[in-house]
């Protein structure tokens, strides 16, 4: 082990009265004995100092987990309907895409609609907007997706219908 976590060692030791210490041998160093008198070692009271602090742990660990308990969207709450949109838009072309955990979904739109403060009427479009594209629709597959990309799709599509700058794109 290294030096550090041998001298860790010995001064737990030295702290639980399992090691005796004689100071400064002829001026160079220390002198360590082993403490044969077991009633004088303290070893009861650190492991109790253990499990407190274990137990304080724990409990900062379950009021956290208490605390962030993860919000869940019913089936007809608003951000899951932009999710089936969006799922439903996606199966039109491809019936066999893998079924996605709609909750982690509907947790994107939530970000949009509350962080980034966008309509559900304006997500909804551009959910709309973006699987007509022949450009988009394959590139976004997921509400991440959409989120990472909604300015440049809001742009484009706020652009008459997105065509001229698909096609500038498709050039460069």
């Amino acid at each position: 082990c290294s030096k550090i976590r041998c001298a860790q060692v010995v001064k737990n030791l030295e702290a639980m009265k399992v090691l005796t210490v004689n100071e400064n041998i002829n001026g160079v160093g220390k002198s360590y004995r082993f403490n044969k008198d077991y009633s004088r070692w303290n070893t009861v009271n650190k492991n109790i100092n253990r499990i407190e602090k274990t137990k304080q742990t724990v409990n900062v660990f379950i009021n956290h987990k208490i605390n962030n308990t993860k919000k869940i969207y019913t089936s007809d709450s608003i951000e899951v309907g932009l999710s089936e949109k969006l799922l439903s838009l996606i199966r039109q072309r491809n019936s066999n895409f893998k079924q996605p955990d709609l909750q982690k979904w509907a947790i994107h739109i939530d970000r949009m609609l509350r962080r980034d403060k966008r309509s559900p009427e304006e997500v909804e479009k551009v959910i709309t907007w973006c699987q007509a594209s022949s450009f988009w629709k394959n590139n976004i597959l997921s509400t991440g997706k959409l989120r990472e990309r909604y300015d440049s799709l809001f742009m484009q599509m706020s652009d008459g219908n997105g065509k001229n700058v698909q096609e500038r794109q498709r050039y460069y």
